[in-house]
């Protein structure tokens, strides 16, 4: 349901500037096309795969909207208005409202297109502010420019948003894996102090595999039993270890069996397989858990764990191959992507190059409106100096947010909440 306010600004012919990131085009074009509207996707060379891939996402959840793309020059004044003025021209002599959303596309386009569209009409000029996640509607004449809240007026799933970059996803999943979640409750206090956090790595360590050994020697080393340490929270992770495999000390075969962690052939997966999930996966099972409840009280678009959108690319040799992201989890919250890491560690060193990496692939897909988290157990010290590191190298003021130790004690309470201040910015003071 859209606002009232923002009916009012709709136009039937709607030109629509094509940047390299097809999701404000996409949000735009849903915004301010009406009923059975004329979308005309104006695009460069460079993002003619972009203008293919916002059609076909048009057509699929805007079926009466007439689609049209049209290359044109990105740069160069004369051509610009040659390629457009016919269509300006037809489009006004219909006598039906004109309208430029002119938030993709190069600086010449905005500018020649714009001059080009006001001495033919009145068009409708608006661009999206991710900032704000706001419509502003330019002035006509001495009026003053409109800013209409649209963050959450156009719904999207992660599969909608993926495809709206050419990727493929998998259904997400939206619930943790029980065996390993009721080992991520026991688990997850041991990490709130230092010490806790040592003695669980010691015992990782010790039952880790030599990988310079060949796999004739790994097929031949007996499987290490499960004996942790004792200590009042490291011994409730043993009780879930006994409760799950009814022995003492157990494999850890056996405790991947216990735990459903199994391959696409029913087998249980290789003993470092099994080790990662002891030495981080966990943590993304029970942020994944804590996520679900911030997403029942405020009702996501969509949200996922594992995330793995892939593509087939062409290299410079003629070869195809898959390209792939790897996201731990992801929300929607309208259009507005959250995107976040889990590292189970309390070292800043170890937590940040898997950090910027998820920071690079979320920007791609949810643009300048995204927002990126890492959920860890840094101390509030370091975890605001990692904020300040990440934010000045990437250029992404109030973008970041890190969940440290501090965090951890209610974490769902602290990702409902930067969710709800990231979607709900306090309006620009000068207006």
């Amino acid at each position: 349901m859209l606002p009232d306010e923002l009916e009012r600004y709709q136009t039937h012919h709607l030109f629509v500037l094509i940047g390299a990131n097809p999701l404000p085009n996409y949000v735009a074009a849903r915004l301010l096309a009406p009923q059975d509207g004329r979308v005309y996707l104006l695009h460069s060379s460079g993002t003619l795969a972009v203008a293919d891939s916002l059609q076909r996402a048009l057509r699929q959840t805007r079926p009466d909207l007439k689609v049209e793309p049209h290359e044109i020059d990105d740069t160069d004044a004369a051509l610009i208005r040659k390629e457009v003025e016919p269509l300006a021209r037809a489009a006004f002599a219909t006598r039906q409202t004109v309208g430029l959303n002119y938030t993709g596309g190069t600086k010449p386009m905005a500018l020649h297109i714009a001059r080009l569209l006001i001495e033919n009409g009145d068009p409708v000029l608006s661009y999206l502010d991710p900032r704000q996640l706001e419509l502003v509607i330019e002035p006509r004449g001495a009026q003053q420019p409109q800013h209409i809240r649209v963050g959450r007026v156009v719904q999207l799933t992660l599969q909608e948003l993926v495809e709206l970059h050419g990727y493929t996803l998998a259904d997400p999943r939206q619930t943790p894996k029980p065996r390993v979640l009721e080992l991520a409750r026991e688990l997850h206090p041991v990490y709130q102090t230092h010490k806790g956090l040592k003695a669980w790595y010691e015992y990782c360590k010790s039952l880790g595999r030599d990988e310079e050994s060949d796999a004739e020697a790994e097929q031949e080393k007996k499987p290490r039993e499960i004996a942790l340490p004792d200590g009042d929270r490291l011994r409730q992770v043993r009780r879930v270890m006994v409760q799950m495999t009814g022995k003492d000390a157990a494999t850890p075969d056996e405790v991947a069996l216990a735990m459903e962690e199994m391959d696409k052939e029913g087998k249980p997966f290789p003993y470092a397989s099994y080790g990662k999930v002891f030495r981080g996966e966990w943590l993304e099972e029970y942020a994944l858990a804590q996520l679900a409840n911030a997403a029942q009280q405020l009702k996501f678009s969509d949200y996922g764990i594992a995330l793995k959108p892939r593509k087939k690319i062409k290299r410079s040799n003629g070869k195809e191959e898959w390209l792939e992201m790897d996201l731990d989890l992801a929300a929607l919250y309208g259009y507005q992507l959250f995107a976040i890491s889990c590292q189970a560690t309390d070292r800043k060193e170890n937590a940040k190059e898997h950090f910027l990496e998820l920071v690079v692939r979320a920007q791609q897909l949810g643009g300048e409106e995204a927002r990126f988290g890492l959920v860890c157990f840094l101390d509030n010290e370091q975890a605001e100096f990692l904020r300040n590191e990440v934010q000045e190298e990437w250029g992404a003021p109030d973008r970041i947010r890190v969940f440290g130790r501090r965090e951890q004690f209610n974490l769902a309470g602290a990702l409902q909440e930067w969710i709800w201040d990231a979607s709900n910015p306090k309006p620009k003071a000068n207006r």
